[in-house]
């Protein structure tokens, strides 16, 4: 438990110090016409999430994390359409993580 604790927190500090970052992995991989407000809650945090945990811990693969937060998005969120659509953003951001992080 003083693990995952650890792991939050330090996840959240990374967040908050790389927002604009962060962030901008995001709006770069939705449709112009949304903007990330609009996104979901849920979605919008589990996405900064998988974004903090795929740059700063090199310790899980980023498989583990788009199945990881895919998951926690799909026993949150209500539609399989939102799933999907949280489940393609993240992989094309994964994407773009590997290739400035290579």
């Amino acid at each position: 438990k003083k693990l995952e604790e650890r792991f939050v927190r330090l996840n959240i500090i990374n967040f908050l110090k790389n927002k604009e970052l962060v962030d901008s992995y995001i709006k770069n991989n939705i449709n112009k016409k949304w903007c990330l407000s609009k996104l979901n809650s849920v979605i919008r945090s589990s996405l900064r999430a998988a974004i903090c945990e795929a740059v700063y811990s090199k310790k899980v693969s980023h498989k583990i994390i788009v199945n990881e937060y895919t998951d926690i998005v799909a026993n949150s969120v209500a539609t399989k359409k939102e799933v999907d659509f949280f489940n393609a953003v993240l992989d094309s951001i994964i994407k773009q993580i590997n290739i400035d992080y290579a």
